[in-house]
């Protein structure tokens, strides 16, 4: 199974030490561009960040359609509006 995800789910997984039981119960997770972001690159050296930099069951996607996204409301973050 192969699911879209926000950061939550990853960072949360991987501060409890538990990142490997995503892998196992999915193949692959497709992650925005702005989920890459915010886990690998603002959170840089926190939990989760080199599983999503190395990780090859972990794919980011770049978002084709940026007008979907800003139609979506601001209360919900770029990550969350890039995954919906």
């Amino acid at each position: 199974m192969i699911i879209v995800s926000d950061s939550g789910p990853i960072i949360s997984f991987a501060r409890a030490g538990h990142l490997k039981l995503l892998r196992h119960l999915f193949q692959e997770i497709i992650i925005p561009e702005a989920v890459y972001e915010e886990i690998a690159i603002i959170g840089s050296g926190r939990a989760g960040a080199k599983e999503v930099i190395s990780g090859e069951w972990i794919k980011k996607r770049k978002i084709e359609n940026r007008l979907r996204i800003k139609q979506l409301p601001a209360i919900l973050g770029l990550g969350e509006r890039e995954g919906a």
